[in-house]
This record gives C-alpha cells, structure tokens and sequence, in this order.
C-alpha cells in the first residue's frame, strides 16, 4: 500500500488524494459489476423487496409486472453507469465529479422522468399528464441512494439528458 500513502513522518502515513481518487476510479466499474450481477441473481426477490421498500402490495401481487419492471431497471442501471457514477461519489465524499470550482449547478425539477434511470426506475410512475413521482420519495432508502441528490456532477445531467438542470459557469468578481 506504499504507493497510496505519503508519510508525513515515519509512522503517520497519509492518504494520498490523487492516488486515492485513481484507485476509487479503477474499482468503481468491477463494484458495478459485482452489485449489477447480485441484483440480477436476485430478481426473483424483487418484486417482494419493492412492495416492502414502497408499501406497495400490488407489487408483490403483480409479480410478473414487477419482475419485467426490476429486469429492466437493472438493465438502464448498467447501460447509464449509474451504480460506478454513485460509487465514485460515495467514495470523493460526496462531492460533485466533475464540476470545476468556478461552476455550479442550477435548475428545478420538471418531474420528466429521465433521472429516474431514464424512467426505467421500479419507483417510478407516472400521472396522465406524464409527470413522474416517485413512491419512495423522502424515505432514508431515496436519501441514501443518488437520487436524493440528483444531479451531482455534470455527468449526471449529460447522461440521463435532464432538461431541468444545466451547470452555470460562474463569472468571478472583479477585486478592486
């Protein structure tokens, strides 16, 4: 582990950032992987796991719906690389990948969908004038997950092609 510390004294290593952030870089798609491949292995158990995470019974009663509906959740999470996006922010310490220092993000949300893995997400529905909600909204299960932060990076609006929010460059004030 020596090419991930710089010793500030002979028994005091600290972590060094850069190589932390190359390492965190490396891993975040095997750990996609690794949890994509769980979730599929346990789609049989998703429809119970989402009438409990939802309070929704009819998703547990609608068990082949609700299957469909986890299979292709787990697909959308694979192709957007939502889980490696999330892992890569969990781990930077929830900060923002790649905004610079002088951008920031800005919008509101117009409830389209398209965060919602690309509307592929099981907690996802939508009313007749095609307005998303989200069943989970609010709980600690949507605080945990990316979704009670969207968007956090550029990358996050780049890939689900949000048309509610956009990264402003802020222009710095001129010292006198």
């Amino acid at each position: 582990m020596r090419w991930l510390c710089t010793a500030a004294t002979p028994n005091s290593p600290i972590l060094d950032p850069l190589a932390l952030k190359v390492v965190i870089e490396r891993l975040s798609r095997p750990i996609e992987l690794l949890v994509l491949g769980t979730m599929f292995v346990g789609l049989p158990l998703a429809p119970l796991l989402m009438a409990a995470f939802s309070g929704r019974l009819a998703d547990a009663v609608e068990y082949w719906r609700s299957l469909r509906l986890a299979f292709r959740h787990v697909i959308e999470m694979y192709r957007s690389g939502a889980t490696s996006r999330y892992v890569r922010w969990r781990a930077g310490n929830r900060q923002p990948s790649l905004l610079a220092p002088c951008e920031r993000i800005e919008g509101e949300c117009i409830h389209c969908g398209q965060c919602c893995t690309n509307k592929a997400c099981v907690f996802v529905q939508f009313d007749a004038l095609g307005r998303s909600s989200c069943r989970i909204y609010g709980t600690a299960l949507w605080r945990w997950l990316s979704c009670g932060s969207y968007p956090v990076s550029r990358e996050d609006i780049e890939v689900y092609r949000c048309p509610s929010f956009r990264v402003i460059r802020i222009q710095p004030t001129p010292s006198n």
